[in-house]
């Protein structure tokens, strides 16, 4: 058997229980599946392997992820520590919260939305 065809049995399944479902609600999804065709040998430990291995590989991806967004939130936060200290020393030598040029100030808040526009990439 091929893909497709195992594909094929696996829609005509879903579409059977679909329409029994109609009739008989959630329990016809409960009910057993049709035993395999005489002749079709299921590689157990092979599908084992194969579910492990992808388990295995979505853990890595997740705590890849994670790790990046924790990178990027570290970052945004020194970057408003920085900024909330340096607006903290102006006020505390009483001259007024602009002190900080103007190119500064847009050099901050690009940054800022860089790391926002980083984090949306990384959200699933």
């Amino acid at each position: 058997m091929n893909d497709d065809e195992i594909a094929a049995i696996i829609a005509n399944e879903a579409k059977r229980r679909k329409d029994r479902a109609r009739t008989a609600g959630v329990l016809a999804y409960l009910e057993p599946a049709p035993a395999a065709p005489v002749g079709v040998d299921i590689n157990k430990r092979f599908l084992g392997s194969i579910i492990t291995s992808v388990c295995g590989h979505n853990r890595r991806n997740q705590e890849d992820q994670s790790w990046r967004q924790y990178g990027l939130d570290k970052k945004l936060a020194t970057l408003y520590n920085e900024d909330n200290r340096g607006k903290k020393r102006s006020l505390e030598k009483g001259s007024s919260s602009s002190s900080c040029s103007q190119s500064e100030d847009q050099q901050r808040s690009r940054e800022e939305w860089a790391l926002r526009k980083a984090n949306s990439f990384l959200a699933p």
